[in-house]
C-alpha cells in the first residue's frame, strides 16, 4: 500500500482510488446514434483507446519497477 502511494505521488496521481468510485458513463443520443451508424469507425476508436491504455499500463509498470529498484 505504501509503495502504491509513493508511486501515485511520483506520477502525480491526485486520487489513485478514483477509478473505483467512477460510475457508468452516460452518452448523448447523438453519440449513440452515430455509433450505430458508423460501427467500423467506432471499432477503430475503441481499438486505439485500448492500445493507448495498454501502453500506458506498460509505462506505469516500468516506472513502478524502477522506483522499487531505487528504494533498495
Amino acid at each position: 500500500m505504501e509503495r502504491n502511494q509513493r508511486l501515485a505521488l511520483a506520477l502525480e496521481i491526485k486520487n489513485p482510488d478514483l477509478s473505483s468510485k467512477l460510475g457508468n458513463p452516460t452518452y448523448s443520443q447523438f453519440l449513440k446514434d452515430y455509433a450505430r451508424q458508423n460501427p467500423t469507425f467506432v471499432a477503430g476508436i475503441e481499438k486505439a483507446l485500448s492500445e493507448l491504455v495498454t501502453a500506458a499500463n506498460r509505462v506505469i509498470y516500468c516506472i513502478a519497477f524502477i522506483c522499487s529498484l531505487l528504494s533498495y
